[in-house]
């Protein structure tokens, strides 16, 4: 068993008591998510835009009676972005790597795949991005 512990410049995120419901900041497909208290409104493979309710702040009961409560969840989505950079002259190998490169470094989240493709006056990077929302307070 090999362990690598690097110490992190940044505090651990806490799931904690959040009052509100957990809602997605981005498009996307629902990766994975976990549910300690609150109602889970999508599963794992659902598609979700922007402002999409992913877990609500209350439990159901009898009768599907609900009862408010805080949300303790986190989620990832994979969102996938389009881009299109205009080229004036030829389009060679070295810039198409170096479009993908900054195209990567904009992005927020983390890069699990980037392409690119050739057009007549351009070229067009896709990238998928990982992203995880926590409900903290």
């Amino acid at each position: 068993l090999v362990i690598n512990s690097v110490l992190s410049d940044k505090d651990p995120t806490v799931l904690g008591e959040n009052s509100s419901d957990l809602i997605s900041p981005y498009n996307g497909i629902i990766e994975s998510l976990v549910v300690l208290r609150g109602t889970p409104l999508v599963k794992v493979g659902d598609v979700v835009s922007e402002n999409t309710v992913i877990v609500g702040a209350y439990l159901k009961g009898k009768e599907d009676k609900t009862y408010p409560t805080y949300v303790i969840a986190t989620a990832t989505i994979i969102e996938n972005k389009t881009r299109f950079i205009k080229i004036d002259g030829e389009i060679t190998d070295s810039l198409i790597l170096s479009a993908k490169k900054v195209a990567e470094f904009e992005s927020d989240g983390e890069v699990i795949q980037t392409d690119a493709e050739k057009t007549l006056n351009g070229i067009i990077i896709t990238i998928k991005i990982r992203h995880t929302i926590n409900a903290v307070i």
